[in-house]
C-alpha cells in the first residue's frame, strides 16, 4: 500500500521524480570527480593540504578522506563552535594525530563576533561568555585570527 501511495504521489507531482533523479546524478558526479581527482593527486610528489573552514562535526572531512587518503595528503579542520569541537576531537584520526583541529573561526578580518545558538536558552549547552580564542597566523596571513563567542 505504501508503494502505491508513493507512485500516485509521483504521478501527481512529477517534479519529485526529477528532483530525486537530479540528486542521484549529482551524487554520482561528485563521486566520479572525487575518484578522478584523488587518483591524479595521489600520483603527485608534493604535499596536499585540505583545509575545512567550518568543519562542523567532520562530515566534509569524512567524505574527502575516503577518496584522498595518500601519504602526501594532510587535513586541517577549523571549527569555532566548542560543542562541535568536542565531537571533532573524538574522531579517530584526530586522536591519532593524523588530522589537526583548531578551535577557531576563519575570516577576512580579526575581531570578536557574536555567535548565536550556543547558550542553553538558544539550544546550546555552554555558558554565554566563552574565552577569546586565538590562532597563530596562517601561511601568508599577517594577523592572527580571533573569535570571541558571546
Amino acid at each position: 500500500m505504501k508503494i502505491i501511495n508513493q507512485i500516485i504521489k509521483a504521478i501527481q507531482n512529477p517534479t519529485l521524480i526529477v528532483n530525486r533523479l537530479n540528486m542521484a546524478f549529482h551524487r554520482i558526479e561528485e563521486w566520479f570527480y572525487a575518484v578522478k581527482d584523488s587518483r591524479y593527486l595521489s600520483r603527485k610528489q608534493e604535499k596536499i593540504l585540505f583545509v575545512d573552514l567550518g568543519a562542523n562535526l567532520g562530515q566534509g572531512y569524512s567524505w574527502f578522506s575516503n577518496h584522498f587518503n595518500g601519504d602526501n595528503v594532510d587535513f586541517e579542520l577549523f571549527e569555532p563552535n566548542p560543542n562541535c569541537l568536542k565531537e571533532l576531537s573524538n574522531l579517530p584520526d584526530v586522536k591519532k594525530g593524523k588530522v589537526k583541529v583548531y578551535g577557531v573561526g576563519v575570516g577576512v578580518k580579526a575581531g570578536s563576533f557574536k555567535f548565536y545558538g550556543l547558550h542553553e536558552s538558544e539550544g546550546g549547552n555552554i555558558p554565554k561568555a566563552v574565552q577569546l580564542l586565538r590562532l597563530m597566523p596562517l601561511h601568508g596571513m599577517q594577523h592572527p585570527l580571533t573569535l570571541q563567542l558571546i
